[in-house]
């Protein structure tokens, strides 16, 4: 009951973060479209430069997704702790996750 619980907490808080990067990364474009829908009198030049900004903004979502999947995973967590407390890493060297791989392999060079 206690890890049924915990288990959503997580999933949550991951629903949270993966909403919070979305909106910070897709809201600039959308309202910048707007405006300039609604504001003609704006510049092209302006217009141009605030594009390539926000267009930019939001392909940085596809970056951070990946890269908080990986943070928030106990495999991830519990190599974090490892190898900063130089324990021995519970990642099996065989991860299919390339990140867990990457970890498992500087845990071991680590404690070597």
């Amino acid at each position: 009951m206690n890890q049924s619980r915990e288990r959503r907490v997580k999933a949550v808080q991951l629903l949270i973060m993966v909403l919070v990067i979305f909106t910070v990364c897709f809201t600039p474009i959308h309202v910048s479209q707007v405006v300039f829908c609604v504001r003609s009198e704006v510049s092209r030049d302006v217009i141009l430069i605030v594009y390539h900004v926000t267009v930019t903004l939001s392909s940085f979502n596809s970056c951070m997704d990946p890269i908080v999947y990986c943070f928030v995973t106990s495999h991830f967590q519990s190599a974090r702790k490892s190898i900063f407390r130089e324990q021995p890493s519970p990642i099996p060297f065989n991860s299919p996750c390339p990140c867990r791989r990457q970890l498992a392999l500087e845990a071991r060079r680590i404690q070597e």
